[in-house]
């Protein structure tokens, strides 16, 4: 059976069809390699024709003369097959690798490697070690400070241009040409790279840029799942478009609005200080840095050995989805069949499901296969991500993803510090937990959405006309500048009154929907229900069976119990 298992997997990652990405990638790095031949023969051919008219050789630089000494360069490049080979460029195989990311790792990296290399189970964490270092090298290249502070720029921006056997070993530099040009590419790069701080930062005062949300982990949750908000977007002309893709300011861009995120719990002067000095800002957004598609295995490794992890399920889900060829094709097709987000429980078989939505289709109405439930916005009702055909189209095939702005009453919502985590986790008046019933939390989202109060609004036209209101604006403004002063010790909840308008209302969304449910009596609701019961009157008995009683407590027990 084993020897089957992994026949089967052989041929699977064998099959032409099935590893058409890699191919694709290797065709692109081919291409490149020919661009870059052509461009660094033009490069060459100017360099030594400007260089004999001053010479005196020619009186002019005329097409022809450019056009022969660009043929002459680049026929170097051809080895006596006919085929491209630009291992006789140091300064342009230098180049090559940087660019398709296949630098050779040196140091802790290629140890790192090479670990990971010997230990068959953990290597699944760390499949691209040389794709992901250099991917990390290449945008710390282009972050102002870091990228003029790393060895390879002080080698270069110090070399006095006399001995280049060093710089030639390391970097493919060779002669002063290419060593004026290098030092003007690192001084270019952090330019670019300042030049982006300053409109990130501007951006994201205007609010049109987004990070990975606050630290707090309960006001982030807050965003992701209640605001539509969407992570690490800018917006460009009215539409929020994913930045993620934009290789390698990328990082800068998170960067900036992490910070920015995180001002109104750590006050402005910390914001300002790391606004200045963004090179060691780039610590406090470690997170985006290992959520790198190429890293993020490192980051599912630690929680792996993480006794609190509750993301062990997933973890193993995504592995095991993997183990089958285009796992990423797979998911995509499923995002434009099947967009609407899922209700998740954090085990193997939902994750596994999730990155597969096509097959949904095929669940069953009922049974342990139904359908995964849909997760809907607690204030309108709608399912999340809910696009038309166009928009799941171009979210698909397009690196950049693009979602509509927000609303005013979302907005302030995010700006509350509301929170919202307790909302669907936990049915009202402390009734069963919710946290493992994905099913039940759906319908209860679903409820609160469709939610209306005595004046028919809905939770969202409601959050939007209190966003009106001068003491709402006023009480957020207030817990701003208290937290601003460094004042962490108020309780948002309990301090503020727009919090406590927020919280009236949605109490009262969270009764009525939580009635609502109970009163439709889905199975797996009146299952809930009946565990909650009986495990407080296992409690209860217990509690009792540890006390001395009479007969006028016993009676008192009885009666006590019949409530439950």
């Amino acid at each position: 059976m084993a020897f089957n298992i992994a026949n089967n997997a052989r041929w699977l990652n064998d099959n032409r069809f099935v590893t058409w990405s890699s191919r694709v990638l290797a065709a692109t790095d081919e291409t490149f390699k020919y661009i870059m031949a052509k461009a660094r023969s033009k490069e060459l051919a100017f360099t030594s024709v400007y260089d004999e008219v001053a010479n005196g050789k020619f009186t002019e630089i005329t097409p022809d003369i450019l056009k022969k000494a660009e043929d002459m360069h680049y026929s170097r490049y051809i080895d006596e097959a006919g085929d491209l080979d630009i291992s006789k460029d140091l300064y342009l195989q230098s180049k090559f690798k940087e660019a398709t990311l296949t630098e050779d790792l040196t140091g802790f990296a290629k140890r790192l490697e090479s670990n990971f290399a010997q230990t068959p189970w953990a290597r699944p964490f760390f499949l691209f070690a040389r794709t992901g270092v250099n991917g990390l090298r290449m945008n710390a290249k282009n972050t102002p400070i870091i990228g003029a502070l790393m060895k390879e720029s002080r080698d270069i921006l110090m070399h006095s241009g006399d001995d280049f056997t060093e710089l030639a070993a390391k970097y493919g530099i060779e002669g002063v040409d290419d060593l004026a040009r290098q030092k003007n590419l690192i001084i270019g790069r952090q330019a670019m790279g300042n030049t982006i701080v300053m409109m990130a930062a501007s951006k994201y005062m205007e609010g049109g840029l987004t990070g990975s949300g606050p630290a707090n982990r309960s006001q982030r949750k807050l965003w992701e799942e209640s605001a539509e908000w969407e992570r690490n977007t800018i917006e460009l002309g009215g539409v929020r478009v994913g930045y993620e893709v934009f290789e390698p300011y990328n990082t800068i861009l998170s960067t900036v609005a992490n910070i920015g995120d995180n001002m109104q719990v750590m006050g402005p002067e910390w914001a300002q200080d790391n606004l200045g000095r963004l090179a060691f800002a780039i610590t406090a957004s470690i997170p985006d840095v290992v959520n790198k598609s190429y890293m993020q295995g490192l980051s599912q490794l630690v929680d792996v050995f993480n006794p609190t992890s509750r993301n062990l399920g997933r973890i193993v889900g995504n592995i095991a989805n993997n183990q089958i060829p285009l796992a990423s094709l797979r998911n995509e097709v499923g995002k434009i069949l099947n967009p609407r987000m899922r209700e998740l429980n954090k085990d193997m078989w939902d994750s596994i499901r999730n990155r597969n939505l096509s097959s949904e289709h095929l669940a069953p109405g009922s049974g342990p296969l139904e359908e995964l439930p849909l997760k809907y916005d607690l204030l309108n009702g709608e399912p999340l991500r809910d696009w038309n055909f166009m928009e799941r189209m171009w979210n698909a095939t397009s690196p950049v993803s693009l979602s509509l702005k927000q609303g005013p009453g979302r907005t302030l919502l995010m700006n509350s510090q509301y929170d919202m985590r307790m909302s669907v986790l936990q049915a009202p008046n402390n009734g069963p937990s919710l946290a493992k019933e994905a099913t039940v939390r759906s319908l209860f989202q679903k409820a609160i959405g469709d939610y209306r109060d005595e004046q028919g609004r809905s939770l969202e036209k409601i959050l939007d006309q209190l966003a009106e209101q001068p003491a709402i604006i006023a009480s957020v403004e207030a817990m701003h500048n208290d937290m601003r002063k460094g004042d962490w010790n108020m309780d948002p909840m309990k301090s503020y009154n727009h919090n406590e308008v927020i919280k009236y209302h949605f109490d009262n969304a969270r009764k009525k929907a939580w009635a609502k449910v109970v009163r439709e009596g889905h199975p797996d609701v009146l299952r809930v229900i009946k565990e909650h019961k009986d495990q407080k009157v296992d409690t209860f008995r217990k509690r009792q069976e540890t006390r001395p009683t009479n007969t006028q407590q016993q009676v008192e027990n009885i009666l006590d119990l019949q409530r439950l």
